[in-house]
Order: structure tokens, then sequence, then C-alpha cells
């Protein structure tokens, strides 16, 4: 993997919609079926605020030690009006963002998380301010080949 060099954005606050369960609890290996299973969700979603915009979101919700315990699959809308009650609804805080393009297919993920976690944070005179991560698959992407995503971090100085 080439080597990754962030922007530092100031990113307002988006709502996004989905479906979402602790990887934690249930294993990291359902991740792309938890993908599968937004497709068919995705018509019943009211408010999309950027059609064709997906969003990966790994978080910490109610973890009682400090960790990921949700990832949502996603759409961002512009309010949480007439969503299902069976769909997940979380705010991703505004704030500092290291962002950082990752280029390759989905088998790039582990390598760029480790990337920015081991090599890039500990020398960038950034810290975590979350726990947790935001992935971005837009026109960039293709599922089934060589693309490109964004990986979004929040960050605070040192």
């Amino acid at each position: 993997m080439e080597p990754m060099e962030p922007r530092i954005e100031t990113r307002p606050a988006i709502k996004l919609v989905g479906v979402a369960f602790n990887p934690e609890q249930h294993g990291w290996h359902l991740v792309p079926s938890l993908w599968y299973r937004l497709c068919w969700e995705v018509p019943a979603i009211p408010n999309h605020a950027r059609p064709g915009v997906s969003f990966g979101y790994a978080y910490a919700q109610d973890c009682p030690t400090p960790g990921i315990d949700t990832y949502l699959a996603g759409i961002e809308v512009t309010c949480f009006d007439d969503v299902p009650e069976r769909l997940a609804k979380v705010t991703v805080p505004a704030g500092q963002y290291a962002a950082f393009t990752v280029k390759g297919g989905l088998g790039a993920i582990p390598e760029a998380y480790g990337f920015i976690n081991e090599t890039w944070l500990p020398q960038s005179g950034f810290r975590e301010a979350r726990c947790g991560a935001v992935e971005v698959y837009d026109e960039r992407f293709v599922p089934s080949g060589l693309s490109e995503f964004e990986i979004r971090v929040a960050v605070e100085r040192v």
C-alpha cells in the first residue's frame, strides 16, 4: 500500500440511517452481510441527503470499556423523520477529522486502519478524539474492482 497523507478537515455533523450490529460480539467477518442487508433497506429510508453515497461508521455506543461496539452501514439523511423503527439512526459528531483516501478494493481496509492507527497517529501530533471512524463510499468506489474510498478519523492536537 502506498503511504497515505490525510487532509485535516473540519466537518459538520451528519445524520446516518442504516443497519447496525456489534462486531466485537458477532464478528467483523459479518460486516459484508450487513452491507447486503442495507441494499434491501435503502428504498425504505426517507430524506436521502447524498444519493449514491454510503457510509460505514464504527463507533462506541454503550461500550463499558474503550473500543468499538457498533458498526453501521448506512446512508446520510437530512433528518430522522419517518425512518422505520427497525433501522438504526446515529449522528456523526461535527469536528476535526483526518481524511485518508484509500486506494484499492475492500481488501485494503485492514492495512489502511493499521497504517492510520500504528504509523500515522503516533507520529502525527494528533490523537484520536473519539473512538471509531467513518468510511465514505462515493462515486470513486467500485465494489468489484480497484477503487478509492475515504476513511475519516476524528482527531485533536496533542
